[in-house]
């Protein structure tokens, strides 16, 4: 009998939630991906008990040391570090390019972000703070571990730390959209993915990464990265329809750690969410340029899920 609801469950899903859904008759392999931007691609296998969401990239890394996950989500840079220090993964594709906008409290008169102003950012050293640093060399201050956080200095227009006034907030969909909803005044100063194409002769943020354990055929691991690679496509192609992800979990906001709402709206926004699917090894050199902003040589063919 719970076979069967299960079954009816999944029937009445729209069918895009099902896209790729060939894997059901596949070895089932784990899957494990970080909260926010880079868990809607994922979003699809929420019900399905061999996938997992963690809240800290490094809980995901524990795992991969005792090839205890199949397939994991990680921001690039710090996937390919993991190869290098001897973890037996490899690289196969990037869906995630950047969410990062500077916005404007609207408290600068000339409206120009330099050293004059007092500038909040996020997560020092780490992934946004890097890809900022390297398009802009401004002094800056930093509020919180993630998004959310910086956007209560925008919201409030100063540092809630110093109580300083603030001009600028270093923010990443979907909090960006999340804000706007509450009716806060702010406007945004700069799209980061575009001053970061100025600067990098139109490449792309590849942010965050698909690494599969490098022992997985094409076979085994093909129907998964279809299925991501489907999903995605829809989502953007109609926005709306990442809202059933709640068919597929009551408590999808939780697991994913984001708004729905908000990342719907971030999503029609032109894709401010920066979510998409492209294989790594085809875009080899823009995931050099990308690497390079951590201090990190170019990557070798052999990492590369081809």
């Amino acid at each position: 009998m719970m076979m069967s609801m299960k079954k009816t469950k999944l029937f009445l899903l729209p069918a895009i939630l099902l896209a790729g859904c060939s894997v059901d008759s596949q070895e089932k392999l784990s899957i494990l991906v970080p909260t926010g931007a880079p868990s809607v691609a994922f979003a699809s296998f929420l019900n399905d008990s061999n996938f997992k969401v963690l809240d800290q990239a490094n809980n995901i890394v524990a795992q991969m040391v005792d090839e205890k996950a199949d397939i994991v989500v990680l921001p690039t840079n710090l996937g390919v570090q993991q190869i290098k220090k001897g973890l037996k993964y490899k690289l196969a594709s990037t869906i995630t390019f950047g969410n990062l906008f500077i916005c404007s409290t609207g408290l600068d008169e000339d409206g120009v972000m330099d050293d004059d102003d007092y500038i909040v950012s996020f997560q020092q050293n780490a992934v946004p703070d890097k890809i900022f640093k390297s398009v802009y060399d401004v002094t800056v201050d930093y509020y919180g571990e993630n998004a959310q956080e910086a956007a209560k200095c925008l919201k409030m227009k100063k540092n809630l730390v110093d109580n300083q006034s603030v001009d600028y907030v270093l923010l990443a969909e979907p909090a960006v959209s999340k804000l706007e909803s509450t009716g806060a005044e702010f406007s945004i100063n700069a799209n980061l993915q575009e001053v970061y194409k100025e600067k990098y002769e139109n490449q792309q943020i590849f942010q965050a990464s698909i690494f599969v354990r490098d022992s997985l055929t094409h076979e085994q691991v093909d129907p998964y990265l279809g299925r991501v690679k489907s999903y995605v496509g829809s989502i953007k192609s109609n926005p709306s329809l990442f809202e059933k992800v709640k068919e597929l979990d009551p408590q999808a906001e939780t697991t994913l750690g984001l708004d729905v709402a908000a990342t719907v709206t971030a999503i029609n926004k032109n894709n401010a969410l920066g979510i998409g699917y492209e294989n790594a090894f085809e875009h080899k050199g823009e995931i050099d340029t990308f690497l390079k902003i951590f201090g990190m040589e170019e990557t070798n063919e052999e990492i590369y899920f081809k």
